[in-house]
């Protein structure tokens, strides 16, 4: 993960299985790690999730390899904190821990991130969360919950609502007024 962070797919490339890199080629793994930060954003950071053992890998030839999985929710070059997660698979090789697949995708439910809103005085909180909004991958109501966290902690939000969002606003400003 840090390597992605970093921006070095280049590094990256050398932590994959080793059967797995020469079956793809280099230039075709490194276009499908591309391809995953064109679908979700290149990861800022190595936010970990949680990891999974247990599971494992069938080779072509038969044999089997124990798995253990990483999963991370990092903050992106496209989407907030939580959003996307990036599940790295990894095998034991002769050579140490080598990465055997590498996937993104987007929670369908997105809890977590309305449940640890940006600070008050996040200068980027207000974009970051309109962007997620725009873009689908967050509900009005829990993009309501972090505009309602700025405003109540003194920021502006000067900017065009569209209906559903100035309705789900509405309602858990008037949530809190009845706590």
């Amino acid at each position: 993960m840090a390597d992605l962070v970093n921006d070095r797919v280049d590094l990256a490339m050398d932590k994959i299985e080793p059967e797995l890199l020469a079956a793809l080629g280099r230039p075709r793994a490194e276009g499908a790690l591309r391809t995953l930060f064109s679908y979700c954003g290149r990861p800022l950071d190595r936010e970990f999730e949680r990891d999974e053992s247990g599971y494992f890998v069938a080779f072509a030839d038969g044999r089997r390899r124990s798995q253990r999985t990483f999963k991370y929710a990092p903050t992106t070059t496209t989407s907030p904190k939580g959003v996307c997660i990036w599940t790295v698979n990894v095998v034991q090789t002769n050579n140490g821990l080598r990465v055997a697949s590498l996937k993104a995708g987007r929670r369908v439910s997105t809890e977590p991130f309305t449940a640890a809103s940006p600070p008050a005085s996040d200068p980027d909180a207000v974009m970051a969360t309109l962007n997620a909004y725009r873009r689908r991958t967050i509900t009005a109501d829990s993009a309501a919950k972090v505009l309602v966290d700025q405003i109540e902690g003194g920021r502006s939000v000067n900017v065009q609502l569209d209906t559903a969002l100035e309705a789900a606003l509405r309602r858990e400003m008037d949530r809190r007024r009845s706590q």
